[in-house]
């Protein structure tokens, strides 16, 4: 079952599920309205609960990678990003000095994890 039908089902509103779990109440409202997370602890939550977390409306796959990132990035308080290339972890690393949110780079092999964190 997906998100909206576990409330329906549990006679629930987002707000009350933040609430309930202490999960963040935006991220929820964009889950239920068809994006997906990549917040753990929601996922976490979702895992335990049987709640899948699957897109089912189209998405645009023209938008470019610094695009689709910037958004996350925009919506999601603190997260994870992979960079598969150098020019990527350029883009990203630019966008968070400009906006001035903490994060930090590390090296995986083939790819780079950049951990940001908006303190709110």
């Amino acid at each position: 079952m997906d998100f909206e039908q576990y409330l329906k089902k549990n006679y629930l509103s987002v707000r009350e599920f933040s609430r309930l779990y202490g999960l963040d109440y935006y991220t929820l409202v964009r889950v239920k309205n068809g994006t997906i997370t990549r917040n753990r602890s929601i996922q976490k939550v979702f895992n335990t609960l049987g709640i899948e977390n699957k897109r089912s409306k189209r998405v645009d796959t023209d938008m470019s990678f610094f695009t689709q990132e910037s958004i996350c990035i925009q919506h999601e308080r603190r997260g994870d990003i992979y960079c598969y290339n150098e020019c990527q972890l350029n883009e990203i690393e630019a966008y968070l000095m400009k906006h001035q949110i903490p994060y930090y780079v590390r090296s995986l092999g083939d790819c780079w994890g950049v951990k940001y964190d908006r303190k709110g």
